[in-house]
């Protein structure tokens, strides 16, 4: 959700080229898949598939939308798009975008986004991502937390130390983003499941985000569920 037009442009670039490899003459796509691409050009959008979206985790800048929407009033989520194993220590991940650091660390999900045009140069009109082993971070909704918000900074290390601290791993993730540049109607939304970490005690969660608009106060519905 965040406005940074310039840098997820830029980014696309990196997707272009990976998508032009699956896409050159010489890929031959399933029916489905070019019966959704062709369906998908004859409404002036684009399909590319698996994007390389250049960050780790959904955690864009507190200053660039309000604050922090992915919560409830007992815990923050973090999703990991990367391998939180890959992140580097000292990398903001409030800062968002990592070109190209993001680009090296393995991807946790996949799917596909819509483009305006066919390289997938600027932003995406909307993409849909989904994965079976996405890492999910839950901490408590409480002072450090907080404070790494109020400051806009917040690393790896950072999370590793808060109290409190609960690793999960979804099962079953899905994700749907109207993107902020390019959708008349931005929205993201998020539905996951799967299990905490026997490490962090064992358990299971449910995840959900309903946020339609641009900033934290129009975040209609997060449920974090963890038992």
């Amino acid at each position: 959700m965040s406005n940074r037009l310039p840098l997820l442009a830029l980014s696309l670039l990196f997707a272009a080229c990976d998508a032009g490899q699956l896409a050159g003459p010489a890929a031959e796509p399933p029916a489905s898949t070019a019966q959704a691409s062709k369906a998908d050009k004859s409404s002036g959008l684009f399909r590319i598939e698996s994007p390389m979206f250049p960050f780790y985790s959904r955690t864009e800048s507190p200053a660039s939308v309000g604050g922090f929407g992915y919560r409830t009033d007992e815990w923050a989520a973090i999703t990991f798009y990367r391998d939180p194993n890959c992140v580097p220590a000292g990398f903001n991940l409030f800062d968002f975008y990592d070109i190209p650091g993001a680009f090296f660390c393995p991807s946790l999900v996949d799917g596909f986004s819509l483009h305006v045009e066919p390289m997938g140069m600027t932003p995406p009109k909307m993409s849909n991502l989904s994965g079976n082993a996405v890492a999910i971070w839950f901490v408590p909704w409480d002072a450090p937390f907080q404070q790494a918000v109020a400051n806009g900074s917040l690393t790896i290390a950072d999370l590793e130390a808060m109290p409190g601290l609960l690793k999960g791993v979804a099962t079953q993730f899905r994700e749907t983003l109207n993107s902020v540049e390019n959708h008349p109607v931005p929205k993201i939304i998020i539905s996951a499941r799967g299990d905490i970490q026997p490490e962090y005690g064992g358990g299971s969660f449910r995840y959900n985000v309903t946020w339609q608009g641009l900033t934290v106060e129009t975040v209609r519905n997060v449920k974090i569920d963890i038992r």
